[in-house]
C-alpha cells in the first residue's frame, strides 16, 4: 500500500528568509515558481519526512558546465546526488506532479530516504 501524503511542499530555501516572511514559498519571492529547475524539498509521508532534490536535465547540464570551469567533479565529468528526482520540465507544478506520482505508485521510499526533520516533529497542519 502506498504511503499517504501528509504535506507535500516544504521547499528548502537557499536564501535567508525575510524577517516578515513566514511562508517557505514566499522565501522564493524573486523566483518565478514555474521556472524553477532545481529545488530541494521535504515531503512528509506516513513514516516520516523524506528529502528530495528535484532537477531538470537543463539544471544538471548547467551544473556540469559550471564544474567544468571550476574543476569540481573531475572538471564536470560526472554528476551525482542522493535522493535526486529528475523532472521533465521546470516549475513547481512539474515537481509536485513528480512527487505525487512517486507517492501514488509507492516508489517514494525507493527514490528518497526517510530522514529526521531538522525542525523537529511537525504535523500536516504546519
Amino acid at each position: 500500500m502506498a504511503p499517504k501524503v501528509a504535506h507535500i511542499w516544504r521547499p528548502i530555501s537557499r536564501t535567508k528568509p525575510s524577517a516578515t516572511s513566514s511562508s517557505p514559498v514566499s522565501r522564493l519571492a524573486t523566483t518565478d515558481l514555474e521556472q524553477l529547475q532545481d529545488q530541494d524539498i521535504y515531503v512528509t509521508v506516513t513514516g516520516g519526512p523524506t528529502y528530495a532534490s528535484l532537477m531538470t536535465l537543463d539544471a544538471i547540464n548547467a551544473v556540469l558546465r559550471r564544474w567544468e570551469q571550476t574543476g569540481e567533479a573531475a572538471g564536470g565529468q560526472y554528476f551525482y546526488t542522493t535522493d535526486l528526482v529528475i523532472t521533465p520540465r521546470p516549475g513547481v507544478t512539474a515537481m509536485i506532479e513528480a512527487i505525487d506520482g512517486l507517492v501514488r505508485e509507492g516508489e517514494i521510499a525507493n527514490a528518497c530516504q526517510v530522514i529526521p526533520d531538522p525542525e523537529g516533529s511537525r504535523d500536516a497542519a504546519d
